[in-house]
């Protein structure tokens, strides 16, 4: 099970051309959490590269452009930038997390 924290963070892109630089862990993951704009508790185990679909319209979710993953067994955080959106209904889409 893991745990998944959509933020929206519109200084950073892709290309890496805005990356903040943090002095510690606990800096880095404060600047992160201040930048959510959903959890998602319920999610299944999500590999890099992969859709995650999610229960959000896309207008809910538009801001979001990077995601935060909680592994709960190794009680670690992997980081990611949302790459693409696949639209399945108005209450569900999923995102590509690179």
């Amino acid at each position: 099970m893991s745990t998944f924290l959509l933020c929206n963070c519109p200084d950073m892109d892709i290309n890496y051309n805005n990356t903040p630089y943090f002095t510690s862990k606990e800096n880095q993951l404060n600047w992160f959490f201040k930048r959510v704009v959903k959890r998602i508790d319920d999610g299944s185990y999500h590999r890099k590269n992969t859709d995650l679909k999610v229960n959000y319209s896309l207008e809910e979710l538009k801001f979001c452009n990077y995601a935060i993953t909680l592994n709960e067994t190794e009680n670690k955080y992997y980081f990611y930038f949302i790459a693409d959106r696949t639209y399945y209904s108005l209450s569900c889409f999923a995102f590509c997390a690179t």
